[in-house]
């Protein structure tokens, strides 16, 4: 969580080159920002709640999203990519829950579109006079907070009706 809060500064520190003029650089920040803020929260839900199925969703999506933005910050985001494989490797084999690989799985796709979608779009206008490269809208990053925040709540919310199943299993 602390990386991808470290992915929303950086972005909106060197915003100036890329969104010269740009009126709402804070809040594209915030939304570029909030894939690698969910995964981090994802993962942290599954250490609390026991749920290593969201490590690996976790991992997932952390890692091609920072792959994907790396060319925009560089080596900044290669100790998330690390920190993402790590997820995927020990949080793989989990659990043999159907329903935790395709929510997992369903929870890494959302967040790896949503910023898919930030990152190859057509940019829709020139600010102050500069290049409109890689312009993330308002629309666009109010999808990526939304999305986010949803994921996080899913997966928080099947983490601990899978722990309250297990439970009521065990004392059965």
């Amino acid at each position: 969580m602390i990386g991808g809060v470290g992915v929303a500064v950086t972005h909106y520190l060197l915003a100036d080159s890329h969104y010269p003029g740009y009126p709402e650089v804070w809040y594209a920040s915030i939304g570029f920002g909030s894939p690698f803020i969910a995964a981090g929260a994802l993962a942290v839900i599954g250490v609390f709640l026991d749920a290593r199925w969201l490590w690996w969703a976790a991992g997932a999506a952390l890692t091609l999203c920072s792959l994907a933005a790396s060319s925009l910050l560089s080596l900044a985001l290669f100790p998330l990519i690390v920190a993402g494989i790590v997820l995927v490797i020990f949080g793989s084999g989990a659990s043999s829950l159907r329903v935790h690989a395709i929510f997992g799985s369903l929870t890494a796709i959302a967040l790896i579109m949503v910023f898919a979608i930030m990152l190859f779009h057509q940019d829709p206008a020139t600010w102050d006079g500069g290049s409109s490269g890689n312009i993330i809208t308002t629309t666009e990053a109010t999808w990526s907070i939304v999305v986010s925040s949803a994921v996080v709540v899913i997966g928080a919310v099947i983490a601990v009706a899978s722990r309250r199943e297990a439970a009521r299993d065990v004392s059965s």
